[in-house]
């Protein structure tokens, strides 16, 4: 069937111009919180540089915001995605780090999601954050172990915990600001 619009599929509607603009205004808030998560990663990396493994992840509190605002589908969207421009802004896209950061990226985003999901949104931002954040160096962990052929390298797990804690406390503390200033046009288009 023919309309004004464009073709409808067996029962579909055609979308009026109020979605279109709907839909991409979503599009650019997604895109916003990738550049802004991207370009918190990409500073992140470059100042905390001097500490090797030990960064805080702010780039998280995006992603975590996402999740309580949008839904799981566009957080782990984000997270990805920082992951991959952040690496090839950092020269990593295609080095051996690469699988490590973007496994740790995409495995806390999906704990993450499954928390808050599970939750209902009823739980705290910070505790989310500590998850993913455990989460996040768990996969590390074992992704080097892996790589290096042993387990010695676990040795790093307290003063990683300890790092985990401190670092999903403080992203989890940023995630709650950021929840709360979530511009309102995206919040009222959340999809879970």
């Amino acid at each position: 069937m023919k309309t004004r619009s464009g073709t409808l599929i067996k029962g579909a509607r055609a979308a009026s111009p109020a979605d279109r603009v709907e839909a991409l205004r979503a599009a650019a808030v997604i895109g916003l919180l990738v550049a802004i998560a991207t370009a918190v990663h990409v500073i992140e990396g470059l100042v905390m540089l001097p500490l090797g493994p030990f960064r805080l992840g702010l780039a998280n509190a995006v992603v975590v915001a996402a999740l309580y605002q949008l839904g799981a589908k566009y957080g782990i969207f984000i997270s990805a995605s920082r992951a991959v421009v952040g690496a090839a802004a950092l020269g990593t896209l295609f080095s051996p780090v690469f699988p490590m950061n973007f496994g740790g990226a995409l495995a806390s985003a999906m704990v993450m999601a499954g928390v808050v999901l599970i939750g209902r949104r009823r739980i705290d931002p910070i505790a989310v954050s500590l998850v993913g954040a455990a989460a996040h160096n768990a996969v590390q962990l074992v992704y080097v172990s892996l790589v290096v052929g042993t387990a010695d390298v676990f040795y790093l797990a307290l003063p990683l915990g300890v790092w985990t804690a401190v670092s999903g406390v403080v992203v989890g503390i940023v995630s709650r600001v950021l929840i709360d200033r979530f511009p309102a046009a995206a919040a009222r288009n959340r999809k879970a």
